[in-house]
């Protein structure tokens, strides 16, 4: 057992009490510090999270269709031999 007494962040349920769960009130003195969201801002970094969502998707297809693809391509000759209708003629096209 160690001898450091445990801190609010570790897990434990012995640290945590009243004082962690309550933040108190907000400093007065910053409030006056707020500034308005630029839209600009807000533009730019909706425009990139959605370039980079586009582009995990992008990567996630092609990623999974080969594999996909492939596994089709390996069930093929098993489905068709355990089929009961045999494989039609090929028609003739003439």
């Amino acid at each position: 057992m160690s001898d450091i007494p445990p801190t609010a962040g570790d897990g434990t349920d012995e640290g945590a009490g009243e004082a962690a769960a309550d933040p108190g009130p907000p400093v007065e003195p910053l409030q006056d510090f707020t500034l308005p969201d630029d839209e600009a801002f807000v533009g730019r970094v909706g425009r990139r999270l959605e370039r980079r969502l586009l582009t995990n998707e992008l990567l996630t297809f092609a990623w999974h269709a080969p594999v996909a693809a492939a596994l089709e391509w390996l069930t093929l000759p098993f489905a068709w031999k355990s089929s009961r209708r045999p494989p039609s003629p090929p028609s003739d096209r003439s």
